[in-house]
């Protein structure tokens, strides 16, 4: 009977640690299954820690420190302190160094290999992290995993985003985006007007551009651009990547004030969030996808089928449903900055 007792003794003590293993699987967005995959860790082991049978074992936590070096070992075997080792990154470089990872993985979604999908899934759930602290062993585990990201550029911002495009403007291979993209107006010049006041961007054709939109962002990327595929525009907007596109077609013109009409060029912002915190209720989008690009207004987006309802104002046209992994890249509209008169 006594041993019975201090069973039952020692599976209610091994709940709160077996409550930390669920919160590092939660964490890391990891399914028991896809754990299991990917350790020595066996699926029954996993099931008996959820439900308390089994409590979180030497191996079972070697295997987590293993597989999450990140992890805190000290919380994990106590619950003291946070769940993830303190960053000897300053809060200012943590920010910077988070906003340039985001950035570098829009990009890096289109050049990473089938084996180096499922890291690419796990670390882009790791950086939509509320609170996530930014540790240089995380920087290191990025940089291994796709050997393609130049560090310097992510710590000090030298040379080019990728190492593979270090021979191209600016660290850019304008090949891969919209670098010849030719406009209508070959001859447009832009007026000299005080630098403060106003900001150059990149320019681009939505009728003829193909993949991502967008080069670094950077100003002495646009700067190296044509004097056609740049525009200048008022410096009256928050801190962000920001692009002017020209509109193509008429679905998002109902003949009213707050049409989007062929020809208009917009000025747009490149959204680094996570979809959940999309503003559909007073934005308007332009959307990259695996499709093409589209400008719509997005009416719903559905988690559960992770799917978004994209709605067009002329009733000719019909609602488009787009999946979450069809999306390369979303802006929202922030202005109409050259319209046609139209009589």
């Amino acid at each position: 009977m006594k041993n019975n007792l201090d069973t039952q003794q020692n599976v209610k003590q091994s709940i709160p640690i077996n409550d930390r293993f669920l919160d590092i699987l939660k964490y890391y967005n990891y399914s028991g299954y896809k754990l299991s995959q990917e350790t020595n860790i066996s699926q029954s082991q996993i099931t008996h820690i959820k439900s308390y049978r089994n409590k979180v074992s030497d191996d079972v936590m070697e295997e987590i420190l293993i597989k999450f070096p990140q992890v805190n070992k000290v919380w994990l075997l106590t619950g003291e302190g946070p769940m993830l080792k303190a960053s000897p990154l300053t809060p200012s470089q943590q920010k910077n160094i988070l906003k340039k990872l985001k950035k570098l993985f829009i990009s890096l979604r289109n050049r990473i290999t089938k084996d180096q999908q499922q890291a690419f899934k796990q670390y882009e759930a790791i950086l939509s992290q509320e609170n996530i602290i930014l540790t240089n062993e995380l920087i290191e585990e990025i940089t291994d995993t796709f050997p393609d990201i130049n560090k310097e550029w992510l710590l000090s911002n030298k040379g080019a985003m990728f190492l593979t495009d270090e021979g191209s403007i600016n660290g850019k291979d304008i090949t891969h985006t919209i670098g010849n993209l030719k406009s209508k107006n070959d001859t447009a010049e832009v007026t000299p007007i005080p630098e403060q006041s106003y900001m150059m961007v990149e320019y681009a054709d939505l009728a003829v551009s193909a993949g991502m939109l967008g080069g670094d962002f950077s100003e002495s990327f646009v700067e190296n651009l044509p004097e056609t595929h740049k525009r200048l525009i008022p410096r009256e907007y928050r801190e962000g990547n920001y692009l002017v596109v020209r509109v193509n077609g008429d679905s998002m013109d109902d003949g009213t004030k707050r049409s989007l009409s062929d020809d208009d060029e917009i000025l747009i912002r490149l959204w680094t969030d996570g979809m959940d915190t999309l503003p559909i209720h007073n934005k308007l989008f332009v959307l990259t996808t695996r499709s093409g690009h589209i400008v719509k207004q997005i009416t719903k987006i559905d988690r559960k089928k992770q799917q978004i309802t994209c709605h067009s104002f002329n009733p000719l046209y019909p609602d488009q449903f787009v999946d979450f992994e069809e999306i390369i890249q979303v802006f929202t509209v922030e202005k109409i900055v050259n319209s046609k008169i139209r009589l």
